[in-house]
């Protein structure tokens, strides 16, 4: 669990937080271990995600690839059978799933424009872990403190606060809130079954790219 709370100010922060409307509903969970769920193994935002296709041979058993994301969010790896989802709540989250096992990953940066310019310098990953946490408790999700964990760790050998969580359905979701080398925050996460969850965290830690 994270050690200081985000102060009550932040919490009623106009802070965008577009990937919140791609979590599924919940009412309970089960309680997951306090430590990351696999063992350890500034430009401006666009609205265009790109994709590259990695063809390769038939005979070839390696599954067949296809990168999204977009500059100033991030890119990530995934199979070339996955689909783009629309997000009518906020266009500029790149999201993507399996239509298989209902799978998704969930590209996006934490707009800090409602703050000011002093409460953005000292806005850390922390924090936005906290108030991912927090919505997590809140509103339509309200789930326990207890069935909520999280952990300092890392990804793509930098500093991260991950987030995670297991929805009454048996969805779990794992998410990674990290700094890019101008300061923004960059936000990550995989939700999907228990059976394809792990599959889902490996692509993150292997293919995630600022």
């Amino acid at each position: 669990m994270f050690g200081k709370r985000l102060k009550n100010l932040l919490i009623r922060m106009l802070v965008v937080f577009v990937f919140l409307g791609a979590f599924l509903a919940v009412r309970t969970c089960q309680i997951m271990q306090d430590s990351p769920v696999t063992d350890p193994l500034g430009e401006e935002t666009t609205n265009t995600s790109t994709t590259t296709q990695t063809n390769e041979d038939d005979s070839d058993a390696t599954e067949q690839t296809q990168r999204i994301g977009a500059e100033g969010i991030g890119f990530l790896e995934v199979p070339a059978s996955w689909m783009e989802l629309s997000s009518s709540q906020d266009p500029d989250s790149i999201q993507w799933y399996d239509t298989t096992n209902n799978t998704i990953a969930t590209l996006d940066i934490f707009d800090l424009s409602a703050l000011t310019e002093e409460e953005r310098a000292s806005f850390t990953t922390e924090d936005a872990a906290n108030y991912l946490w927090d919505n997590l408790l809140a509103g339509e999700y309200g789930l326990e403190e207890d069935n909520i964990q999280g952990a300092q760790t890392e990804l793509i050998g930098r500093e991260a606060m991950q987030v995670y969580a297991i929805y009454p359905d048996g969805t779990h979701l794992v998410a990674w809130v990290l700094n890019d080398d101008a300061g923004v925050i960059r936000f990550v996460s995989v939700e999907g079954p228990e059976d394809a969850i792990a599959d889902a965290v490996k692509m993150v830690e292997d293919t995630y790219e600022l």
